[in-house]
């Protein structure tokens, strides 16, 4: 039986309201996902949000100008999870997209956690012409080439900046070297029970952010990457960007 609108706009702002005192008593660290389209951001969202003490709802769009937007992401994420008792340590979001975070200084926040993922050229641009023509259509490689170029150069600029502890992996780390992965990045979330290569999946798995059949997996699928080779000058243009942010990779 539907409630009566009113009745449903009344406890929607007495849940709002519970929300924020929740907020105000302890509010969540919030985990800043950052990586590039293809890059396997959803799968490692899907690898942190299965933990007890990470919540998230898939990848928000969300614009970051603020701090104040960080607590407005923990405010939608508990309403999505219609969250009534106990609270996250995390809330978390996967940004792929420059023009989400316009004020990358946020990044250096208390109440951030970085974690930056990246995939060699090759492969990201092949899925990204393969996944999103067959969608959106006018996907052509030149347009995956300049996308997957001006995010890399994003990534280290976001690195160049930073003067706190962050997390940084690669695609090919964490589906052939995943138990060191997933153990170092427990430790850096402090988490008190390890992340798992298994994953829950919820109704916006594959209608945010990995629209592909494998994100249902609720697995790492490890699948032998074969990408046909770009253009020489492209490819070591691309190349020499995807070390440059390994190379930015902090030191533990």
């Amino acid at each position: 039986m539907k409630l009566p609108g009113p009745i449903r706009k009344t406890l929607k702002k007495a849940v709002t309201a519970y929300h924020r005192c929740l907020l105000r008593r302890r509010p969540p660290t919030t985990i800043i996902l950052a990586a590039h389209m293809r890059s396997g951001s959803t799968l490692l969202a899907h690898l942190l949000m299965s933990h007890p003490q990470i919540l998230g709802a898939g990848e928000r769009n969300k614009i970051y100008r603020t701090v104040e937007d960080f607590t407005d992401l923990a405010l939608d994420i508990y309403r999505e999870n219609r969250l009534i008792r106990g609270q996250p340590m995390y809330v978390m979001d996967q940004v792929n997209h420059t023009r989400f975070l316009p004020e990358p200084e946020l990044l250096n926040r208390p109440e951030v956690k970085l974690v930056m993922l990246v995939r060699r050229p090759e492969p990201t641009v092949q899925s990204m012409v393969r996944t999103f023509q067959p969608i959106y259509g006018d996907w052509p490689q030149d347009r995956a080439i300049a996308a997957y170029e001006e995010r890399l150069q994003a990534l280290i600029d976001y690195a160049e900046i930073l003067n706190r502890d962050w997390f940084f992996t690669t695609y090919d780390e964490l589906v052939n070297d995943t138990n060191r992965v997933l153990e170092d990045l427990t430790r850096f979330l402090d988490l008190s029970t390890p992340l798992s290569e298994e994953y829950r999946t919820w109704p916006f798995t594959g209608r945010r952010g990995d629209p592909s059949p494998n994100i249902q997996a609720g697995k790492i699928l490890r699948r032998q990457e074969e990408a046909e080779p770009l253009p020489p000058e492209i490819a070591a243009r691309l190349t020499g960007l995807y070390r440059s942010s390994v190379n930015k990779r902090p030191h533990r």
